[in-house]
């Protein structure tokens, strides 16, 4: 009489034996169902990684036509459209060429150029996965700060002297001849209310 032990691993040894047919069966189905994984990694992987580095290229062309355009704003913004455009050309992004769009405009103040460079970029692995595109678009504003005004127009301090020969110095278009401005300078042994002749 066998025992019931015998009896299972008889029948596991048999479970274990392989049919002729089925050799290799295991690869092509673990093949079939990662292969969406695998297809997913690489579209997640290569083609993110394309966007990037594209929308880094973008920024820095952005950055540099905003800049350029700017110093005609606010006065000239179609010479500053210009000259923006060429400047993004130059760095790789022509207006109108391969589904590139450079587009202008004034931001929030009538100094202030706004650039935005938009393209659809093409996927390697993504159109297997129904995206064959992707739309990319970086955006750049830069304000023109004018010279700034140093000193004055007013060439007097105090009211306005004599230049030696009766007449009184030159002042500028809308100065007062007597804006009351006097300035004390302290010498040795001297009253602080006259100043020193010499200093």
């Amino acid at each position: 009489m066998k025992s019931p032990f015998t009896a299972v691993r008889q029948r596991l040894g048999s479970c274990q034996t392989a049919r002729p047919g089925d050799k290799g069966a295991i690869a092509i189905i673990t093949c079939i169902v990662f292969m969406p994984i695998i297809v997913g990694s690489a579209a997640v992987g290569v083609d993110v990684a394309n966007w990037y580095s594209i929308a880094q290229r973008m920024q820095s062309a952005a950055d540099a036509a905003s800049l350029a355009g700017a110093v005609y704003m606010p006065g000239d913004f179609a010479t500053a459209t210009l000259i923006a455009r060429d400047i993004a050309s130059r760095n790789g992004f022509a207006n109108g060429i391969n589904s590139v769009a450079v587009t202008t405009a004034v931001a929030s103040k009538p100094s202030q150029l706004r650039v935005t460079i938009s393209t659809t970029n093409k996927n390697f692995f993504g159109s297997t996965l129904a995206a064959p595109t992707q739309a990319l678009s970086r955006t750049a504003v830069a304000d023109y700060a004018g010279p700034v005004p140093m000193g004055s127009p007013c060439n007097n301090f105090g009211n306005v002297p004599s230049n030696g020969n009766g007449a009184s110095f030159t002042i500028g278009t809308g100065c007062s001849a007597t804006p009351q401005f006097w300035a004390n300078v302290a010498g040795p042994g001297s009253p602080k209310s006259n100043g020193d002749q010499f200093a």
